[in-house]
This record gives C-alpha cells, sequence and structure tokens, in this order.
C-alpha cells in the first residue's frame, strides 16, 4: 500500500509495530462512524484506494522520563524459573549449548548410527558420540555451606536466586534496548591465548517461551557474546520499551469506491 498524494502517514508512536489488514467493505455503517478518527487514504498496486484507520497509539504519560533510570527491580523472579535449564543452537559443524546459571559450551556430536530393527527399519541406536567439546564459560556462585553455622538460618528462595542470577542491566540509550548481562568464566584454555575462554551474555526481552539464543560473537580470541532472548524479561519495567515493540497495533482499511466513500461490506452467503 502507498500513500495517497499529499497525505503520508504521520504516527506519534515510532516503536510501536502495526499489522495492515484489508477489509472487504465499509468498517463502520454511514453516519455511525466514531468522534476523532485518525484515518489515511492508501492506494494499493492496481489503483484500488482504501482508507485506514490508525490506532491509537500508546500513551506515553505513565512513562518515566527517558533519562530516568529504570525502577531497580532484581530479574531474579522473572529469570527463576529457567535457572539450570539448558537450550541449544546447531550452527553447521557446531552446536552451542546455554545452560543458564551453570555453564556455556560448544560441541560436535557425530550423527546416530542406525541399526536395522525386527520390522525391516533403520533404527538409531542412541545419540550420536561427541567428538569435540569446548567449555566456554562457567557460571561462579559463592559456595553455600552444606548446613547453617550455630544459630544461622537457611537463605531464603529470594537469597539463592540472587546468588544465581549475578549480572547487571544495562540500557542502551542510542537504540532505547537493554539487556540484562552475565559473566561466565573459566572455560576450557584457549590454545591461542594461553587463557581460559570467556563468555558475557546478554540477555533481552523478545517472543517464544524459555531461551531463544539469536547471536553469537567471537568479539576477540576466544572471548565471546551471546545475545539472548526471553519473553520473561518483557515482563520487568526496564523492558517496557522492547515489550512496545513486540506489540502489534492493526491498522484497519475498508475499500473505497470511485466517489471517495467506503463501498458496503458484501452480504453474507448461506450455507447450503
Amino acid at each position: 500500500l502507498l500513500p495517497a498524494a499529499g497525505r503520508p502517514i504521520s504516527t506519534t508512536d515510532r516503536s510501536a509495530a502495526y499489522s495492515v489488514q484489508l477489509m472487504t467493505g465499509a468498517i463502520y455503517p454511514k453516519g455511525a462512524e466514531p468522534a476523532g478518527l485518525r484515518t489515511v487514504v492508501m492506494t494499493k498496486k492496481g489503483g484500488k484506494k482504501y482508507r485506514c484507520h490508525l490506532p491509537q497509539p500508546p500513551s506515553n504519560e505513565s512513562k518515566p522520563d527517558a533519562g530516568a533510570a529504570p525502577p531497580a527491580q532484581p530479574v531474579d523472579e522473572f529469570l527463576g524459573p529457567l535457572v539450570g535449564q539448558c537450550y541449544l543452537k546447531p550452527e553447521g559443524w557446531w552446536t552451542y549449548e546455554v545452560c543458564l546459571s551453570r555453564r556455556i559450551r560448544q560441541y560436535h556430536q557425530e550423527k546416530q548410527a542406525m541399526v536395522k530393527g525386527a520390522d525391516g527399519k533403520p533404527t538409531p541406536t542412541g545419540p550420536g558420540q561427541i567428538t569435540q567439546e569446548y567449555i566456554l564459560g562457567t557460571y561462579w556462585k559463592k559456595p553455600q555451606p552444606e548446613a547453617p553455622a550455630e544459630g544461622g538460618t537457611e537463605p531464603s528462595v529470594a537469597e539463592t536466586l540472587r546468588a544465581e542470577l549475578r549480572g547487571e542491566i544495562v540500557s542502551e540509550t542510542a537504540n532505547k534496548r537493554a539487556y540484562f548481562k552475565m559473566r561466565y568464566g573459566n572455560g576450557t584454555l584457549c590454545d591461542k591465548t594461553g587463557k581460559p575462554r570467556e563468555v558475557e551474555v546478554r540477555l533481552s526481552c523478545g517472543p517464544g517461551e524459555g531461551l531463544q539464543i539469536s547471536l553469537i560473537e567471537e568479539v576477540s580470541t576466544c572471548a565471546y557474546v551471546f545475545h539472548v532472548r526471553t519473553d520473561r524479561l518483557c515482563r520487568h519495567p526496564a523492558f517496557e520499551a522492547e515489550r512496545a515493540k513486540e506489540t502489534s497495533l492493526p491498522v484497519k482499511c475498508e475499500p473505497l469506491g470511485e466517489d471517495g466513500t467506503p463501498l458496503p461490506a458484501a452480504p453474507k452467503r448461506d450455507k447450503p
């Protein structure tokens, strides 16, 4: 769809996503359009015109100033259920594995060996053998005593989670993005540097359950940055801007006749 001459689309919220829906007829009955409609006439390839109703963008009145620091709310309660769970990203020869607050590794696994089953069909004998493996980083947390000292108390669930999820929220003002940064170190020794491999994990708001490894970068020899997305962080106040980007606002467009008025919707046919 292209804007009609002299009628460009304009919205006050550049961070919101919009999805266009082409209707088969008028959205409102004649004379029943609500007041304050924001519309723009668009032309489809071929010359057919539509009048598109722009949704009201999300209000920014209740949001803090752009320069204000996000509320100091820990991420423990949001990421807690993912601690210890492992997620894979195959990339060619290698497979990358992120186990939150545990370790990150890179390995190559051979294909499963197959044998002929009783029915004559090939059957896997078991998982393929891992022939190469590198630990890119491990998560360190202060060891907890097996039993509390005399007169002491067991650590609370919140305290345990906080130890499992040490890191910091980083806000990038240039692109209005935020991520939770975690460090993993003491990986397999690097032949080129003589130092252990290490990883910086950047967790950000994104669609999908669990963890989605979106990008892996080797920023210097044997030093990596893993970009990981999870919908759980979208619920945290510091990631409100990211949540808005994932929200799609519908733009409904009604067809126009030659006189510029909306065409009536086609009558519904009775089912035979």
